[in-house]
């Protein structure tokens, strides 16, 4: 059987991160975001971490920053959110919404705060065909790959900022 790309990239999730919501829950830890307790799955645990550290430079205030939630991709019948295995935040979701295709991206995170995010090995939702400016969720070249919370000694590409 040939998998399609999401197919495939959900089979990967379900090896790394867990076959069903039970097994995610049982890998979650808490990060600390300021004064925040965000719920991520342990694998993604340094990334956010060095996001945090990355976006402090950036003045923007996170009042809400929520990960895990074992759920459906919105629109779909069959896939799953990236969500289900805590490896997407979303950020203020009432001031960086998720639009439809083609739309102008709407956000108030500033650029340096976006750029800390991706620095860390995340992709910004802003830049997807259906704008989602509140979602940051982890590269899937980064799945899997331990890392240290600043970063020493992981893949090329994640590297901090310049």
């Amino acid at each position: 059987m040939i998998l399609t790309g999401w197919q495939a990239l959900e089979q990967k999730a379900f090896r790394i991160f867990g076959h069903n919501e039970a097994e995610v829950r049982k890998q979650l830890v808490v990060v600390n975001w300021g004064d925040l307790k965000v719920p991520v799955h342990m694998l993604v645990a340094p990334y956010l971490e060095r996001a945090y550290i990355f976006t402090q430079t950036s003045a923007y205030t996170v009042h809400r920053m929520e990960c895990f939630c074992w759920r459906l991709q919105r629109g779909s019948l069959v896939k799953l959110s990236i969500h289900s295995w805590a490896l997407g935040p979303d950020v203020n979701p009432d001031t960086n919404p998720m639009q439809k295709p083609g739309d102008r991206v709407v956000t108030d995170m500033p650029p340096l705060f976006i750029n800390g995010f991706k620095q860390a090995g995340f992709d910004w939702g802003g830049d997807f065909h259906r704008p989602d400016s509140m979602h940051y969720q982890l590269r899937p070249e980064f799945w899997g790959v331990a890392i240290t919370p600043l970063g020493i000694g992981e893949k090329p590409n994640a590297a901090g900022p310049n």
